[in-house]
């Protein structure tokens, strides 16, 4: 590959990253996932208790992960965490059972520590290999405006849906995570020399 294609490959890689960064960042479901839970018949203690075990699950996966992505694909964990958390979303709207609910919880933390740092990673090293590291910053503020104006639109947006059908929420934030999923797809998993730490 020529060096001119490497460099067509990486600044696609830069546009798509914002884009992939704001469906990413389009999981509307915060401000009604009590209420939501509750009308699945849940209790407030099940609630917080679902709560308990997704954060013991992105504690548990954290490292293990961030290894996954390092020795074999970013784009490819950038992806595979997408499709964790879709289906975690799907067992929340096709389900009303709190094992099942527990499940989700786990896939909703392997999907969202697959992706940890990964994203950056990718963004980093395809600017680096324009010789544009310093640019790393704006590339990565102008993604994150759009997911915050984006994550302020969904969270009115969530509630206006939650009032016409619970799980509507839901649906558009599986939606918008599959998108996210598949524009990981497009990313060129950029050259780079990989370490050999004692991963175990």
């Amino acid at each position: 590959m020529t060096d001119l294609n490497i460099d067509i490959r990486m600044e696609r890689n830069i546009r798509r990253y914002t884009a992939y960064r704001f469906f990413w960042g389009l999981l509307i479901i915060g401000p009604i996932i009590a209420p939501f839970l509750l009308s699945k018949g849940l209790s407030y203690t099940q609630i917080m208790a679902l709560q308990s075990i997704f954060s013991i699950a992105i504690v548990v996966f954290e490292m293990p992960t961030g290894a996954v992505a390092d020795m074999i694909s970013r784009k490819h964990s950038l992806c595979l965490s997408g499709l964790c958390i879709g289906v975690s979303l799907l067992l929340f709207i096709l389900f009303s059972s709190f094992y099942i609910f527990a499940l989700a919880e786990i896939l909703f933390g392997l999907g969202l520590t697959i992706s940890s740092g990964a994203d950056s990673a990718l963004l980093y090293e395809s600017l680096k290999k324009l010789n544009r590291q310093s640019a790393y910053a704006q590339v990565e503020g102008r993604a994150s405006f759009y997911i915050f104006m984006g994550q302020g639109v969904g969270s009115i947006v969530s509630s206006l849906l939650y009032t016409l059908n619970p799980v509507w929420p839901y649906w558009c934030s599986l939606f918008s995570v599959l998108i996210a999923a598949g524009i990981a797809l497009r990313f060129t998993e950029p050259d780079r020399e990989k370490s050999e730490p004692a991963y175990h």
